[in-house]
């Protein structure tokens, strides 16, 4: 069970992008500073265009299945704490925040899954294109988008609400010192199936050591992380 949180989540405030919720300490070396960046913009927008057309099949798949919006945008925590929308192909249903807010309030039995995973495995508000498209990790390919924009990296701690930066407690600064990645140690590691405390010390671990050997090592890994299955959800 995560670590019961000691300041104040920033869940559910209204926080503009600009504003932040910690002062990280950035990595200092030369690839960290540059090389990461311009090659998230190489790789990542050689990505995005590979992937646009089967993006956009799957869009309107979403759209004729439950209607619009095809695209979901997440409220997460960046680097330096800033806000920012992380996109997704939409997996659930339209008023699913409000159900799990809902759900919270009411004591629903879901709800002691959610606060010690941050997820739920058999999520009733997936639908069922959705739970392919999780399954095969599909719904992340928008996330390319967020890569050049410059909210994520390709390779980085999973992205975080406000409320799971709280459970960080003296370490949030250094998991706010990167950027969030659309894969990393934890994809890689298992998913959904790593407990959420060893979810936290495997992403501590690598903003301790973002090295070009490291992203390598996890960008290799992925493809067949993705092809197993193993822990998508």
């Amino acid at each position: 069970m995560p670590r019961k949180p000691s300041v104040r989540s920033t869940l559910g405030q209204a926080l503009s992008p600009a504003e932040t919720v910690a002062q990280p300490r950035p990595p200092s070396d030369i690839y960290n500073m540059a090389g990461k960046r311009l090659a998230d913009l190489v790789i990542g927008g050689a990505l995005l265009l590979l992937t646009a057309p089967l993006v956009l099949v799957l869009g309107l798949a979403v759209v004729l299945g439950t209607g619009w919006p095809a695209f979901y945008r997440a409220r997460r925590i960046g680097k330096d704490g800033r806000v920012f929308g992380m996109w997704k192909l939409r997996t659930m249903v339209h008023d699913a925040d409000q159900l799990l807010e809902d759900w919270r309030r009411d004591g629903h039995h879901l709800r002691s899954e959610y606060e010690q995973r941050y997820k739920i495995t058999e999520d009733p508000r997936v639908t069922r294109l959705g739970r392919f498209l999780r399954k095969t990790s599909l719904d992340e390919l928008p996330q390319f988008w967020n890569v050049i924009k410059g909210d994520m990296s390709l390779v980085g701690p999973r992205p975080v609400t406000g409320r799971e930066t709280d459970l960080y407690e003296s370490e949030r600064e250094l998991l706010l010192s990167v950027r969030p990645g659309v894969t990393g140690a934890w994809q890689v590691a298992g998913r959904s199936l790593v407990p959420y405390n060893r979810r936290m010390e495997l992403e501590l671990d690598y903003c301790r050591h973002p090295t070009l050997g490291r992203d390598l090592a996890i960008l290799a890994r992925t493809p067949l992380a993705i092809i197993s299955t193993r822990g998508a959800s």
